[in-house]
């Protein structure tokens, strides 16, 4: 199981994004999603929930061993927040 938070296209962590103790496992794209939608639309949205599947299809694409590019910034807890990477 990972925990998982959210940055921006400039690795910016948002204010409403997943942090604590213990520290998140990994951080990927969760601001400004273009999505799938209601009734066969699409959505610009932001959340954990858009990061959760990115960070899901790493760690897929890995073999379940996920690798990092990175910290995010601007972490309220100042714990590293590794940004998930597919080499």
């Amino acid at each position: 199981v990972y925990t998982i938070s959210a940055v921006d296209i400039d690795d910016k962590m948002p204010s409403w994004s997943n942090y604590g103790e213990p520290p998140v496992d990994f951080s990927a794209p969760g601001v400004a999603i273009f999505s799938t939608w209601k009734n066969g639309g699409t959505n610009t949205i932001s959340g954990t929930s858009m990061a959760a599947p990115h960070a899901c299809a790493a760690i897929m694409l890995s073999g379940g061993i996920p690798a990092s590019d990175g910290q995010a910034q601007n972490d309220p807890d100042g714990n590293p927040d590794l940004i998930i990477y597919i080499d």
